[in-house]
């Protein structure tokens, strides 16, 4: 059976991942539920003093959630690495494993490259001309767009996961059900965002990202608690195989031979 986010001969990779999930998603929840001002940007209609005041007012925040948003997708990306299979894994997992680190990586590189167009914003000087503060408000707006659509890989990532978990084991199989809600959730949330209207398919327009945050979080206790239990022992031990000998007893009244079979248990070399 493969053991998802187990490596060959170590165990140091499930400490990475598990390490780097709760890294993820405390610098995640810091940079987007503490710096960020979730009163986005005034809208296109508004004046150029009402943006660029906008701009000098959140330019500290901004400063800081860009690199606490850099340095947290960083850490997903380790994360993705600590949730490798051992060498043995079956041809099956390999492929799902597969579509997993692309949409992982997709996911960051979407995310990492919505950052990269805010700090083009906190480079540029707002109280120089209108035509600054216009290109500020687009990097703003195509920074979000880049994370808008990560609901879709997201999904494509836990899925994939949690896929292997039950199909597998390795995981907890809670976590791989709890993973196909969140991958259906966030499958929704993409819908959300390239269809727009007054109301949202998961009730609410931040579930599939919280939904999202949830499950790694869910991964890395799951990878830490049975890095525990196998630091005490209770992992399982090698596969074992059941013996047959047989043996005679001698002859019976009627000078017929009576064999007898022992069957015993013996661990794998």
């Amino acid at each position: 059976m493969t053991e998802l986010g187990v490596t060959t001969g170590s165990h140091g990779w499930e400490r990475v991942g598990a390490i780097s999930g709760f890294v993820f998603v405390a610098l995640f929840f810091i940079a987007f539920f503490g710096l960020q001002d979730l009163d986005f940007p005034p809208a296109g209609s508004a004046t150029s003093e009402q943006i660029r005041s906008f701009f000098e007012r959140e330019r500290v925040r901004m400063a800081l959630s860009t690199v606490s948003y850099a340095a947290a997708w960083s850490a997903f990306l380790w994360f993705i690495g600590g949730m490798r299979s051992p060498d043995t894994a079956t041809d099956s997992v390999r492929r799902l494993e597969g579509v997993a680190i692309c949409a992982g990586v997709l996911v960051a590189g979407l995310a990492l490259a919505g950052v990269a167009l805010q700090s083009e914003i906190l480079l540029a000087d707002p109280t120089t001309d209108d035509a600054t503060l216009v290109s500020q408000l687009a990097l703003f707006d195509a920074a979000g767009g880049f994370f808008g659509i990560t609901p879709i890989p997201r999904a494509a990532f836990v899925g994939a996961l949690s896929i292997v978990a039950l199909r597998e084991g390795g995981l907890r199989r809670w976590l791989g059900y709890f993973g196909l809600l969140v991958a259906a959730i966030n499958v929704l949330g993409g819908i959300d965002y390239v269809i727009p209207a007054d109301w949202s398919l998961t009730g609410h327009p931040l579930l599939d990202l919280i939904a999202f945050l949830g499950w790694i979080l869910a991964a890395s206790v799951v990878l830490v608690t049975r890095r525990r239990h196998a630091q005490r022992g209770i992992r399982p031990g090698p596969p074992r195989r059941r013996l047959a000998h047989v043996r005679s007893e001698g002859p019976d009244d009627g000078g017929n031979a009576v064999l007898t079979t022992e069957t015993t248990s013996r661990g794998d070399a």
